[in-house]
């Protein structure tokens, strides 16, 4: 190749990128909901998705680039039934992570925790629907793969409940303050990063 050819092609490479606009952060934020906006749930289609803001949850559609409320989690709080407070210290490590807001497999309803209880909001109807109401805190709520059942722990043991019956099963019964079935001590968060103590199997049958 020439020192001309050479010097063509370069000049041409440098006037193709310079008409490419660049991708910046700004450009990547710029549809993004407005300041302040908790973390982004995304629905299992990818073409929207929820967040927490000033204490209202909202629906963003991507394609449409519009969000809209969806409830206030104090609605859902004031429902719930009240959980007395605990009669002794009780120390959790900063990693146990539970999810407040969880999307349904099919993306049309959203499992919620709040207030020490657990609720399905329906996104169509706008409507919830109390699946606990107990002055015990139900906690680390787990929609199964087929969004069928709800896993939980109640203190130191694991229930299911089945949305279909509402029939709610104790699948351990033998739990204490040393022996906690679902429950993470301090080892796991802090060497293996683990937020969480159990698991459903991928075809909803177990729970681990």
């Amino acid at each position: 190749m020439t020192r001309r050819a050479l010097l063509t092609l370069l000049l041409s490479s440098v006037a193709l990128f310079a008409e490419r606009k660049p991708v910046t952060l700004d450009d990547l934020f710029a549809e993004r909901p407005s300041a302040g906006m908790g973390q982004a749930i995304w629905a299992p289609d990818g073409k929207s998705f929820v967040y927490n803001q000033a204490g209202k949850v909202r629906l963003y559609d991507v394609t449409a680039r519009k969000s809209r409320d969806l409830f206030a989690m104090q609605a859902l709080s004031s429902a719930a039934v009240k959980v007395p407070p605990a009669e002794r210290f009780g120390w959790e490590n900063r990693g146990v992570k539970e999810e407040v807001i969880q999307w349904a497999p099919g993306g049309h309803e959203l499992l919620i925790a709040s207030g020490g209880d657990i609720f399905l909001w329906r996104i169509a109807s706008g409507g919830f629907q109390q699946l606990t109401a107990t002055p015990i805190a139900e906690r680390d709520a787990k929609l199964s793969p087929d969004g069928k059942q709800i896993v939980f722990r109640r203190q130191h043991d694991i229930y299911v409940l089945d949305l279909g019956t509402k029939k709610e099963v104790r699948l351990t019964s033998n739990g204490s303050d040393t022996l906690r079935n679902g429950e993470l001590d301090w080892v796991y968060p802090e060497e293996l990063a683990l937020g969480t103590a159990f698991w459903g199997a991928p075809d909803s049958t177990k729970k681990e």
